[in-house]
């Protein structure tokens, strides 16, 4: 996998999607600065290269997860957006650059107003309001040959990706289905115990099947 380093990425001609950076969490409180995990990372898109760079602040509390992925392989069949890895001045991953593409959440109506195609026309920002109101509601658009593969990822290295909604899932311009949010990953090992880090498993059927899974590989 490439790697490009942090000080090399050209903000400068990138669009901020989100910046979160220094950003704090008490799992039962509102976001605050001082106390708690921290959740910061920001996210930049270079439109005329199409793609993202997401970016973790060191002591982010997903940015292990997502190294366990990326060694334990986890990405290689499910996540073929996934373009290089951001390390900073020590060699440590903090991010990851993705390909841009069409997120699933696009070919979701479900009794929103506006179709897809006109979603598509909004700027980035607030598509991406509108696609996560829409992927909590289109589990079916899911295409059972991709879910398949998931399935087959987290039986080979015992890591599952926890929401698996049609935001995360994007189309690539090769047509190939790719995860997104990388960071989104557990080992198996904490199936049961991932909601202490404020973590839910989606859809309901997914969660059905890795439980079965999790039975089956975990040691009792």
């Amino acid at each position: 996998m490439k790697t490009i380093n942090l000080y090399d990425i050209n903000v400068d001609s990138c669009e901020v999607i989100t910046d979160k950076s220094g950003r704090r969490y008490d799992l039962y409180l509102e976001p605050t600065v001082v106390g708690g995990a921290n959740h910061g990372r920001k996210v930049l898109r270079d439109k005329d290269k199409n793609l993202y760079y997401k970016i973790f602040d060191k002591e982010y509390c997903h940015r292990i997860n997502f190294v366990t992925g990326y060694e334990k392989e986890f990405f290689n069949e499910v996540a073929p957006a996934l373009n290089s890895l951001i390390v900073d001045e020590t060699h440590d991953i903090i991010g990851y650059v993705t390909e841009g593409g069409k997120p699933l959440a696009l070919e979701c109506e479900c009794d929103f107003n506006n179709s897809g195609e006109h979603i598509h026309l909004l700027p980035i920002k607030q598509q991406d309001k509108i696609m996560q109101r829409l992927s909590d509601w289109c589990f079916d658009k899911i295409p059972v040959e991709f879910y398949q593969k998931i399935l087959q990822a987290v039986k080979n290295t015992k890591i599952f990706f926890y929401d698996l909604v049609p935001m995360n899932i994007i189309e690539l311009n090769d047509g190939r289905l790719s995860l997104i949010d990388l960071e989104g990953v557990y080992d198996l090992n904490e199936f049961y115990t991932m909601g202490k880090r404020n973590a839910e498993v989606k859809p309901n059927y997914y969660y059905e099947d890795l439980k079965k899974i999790a039975a089956k590989y975990l040691k009792k």
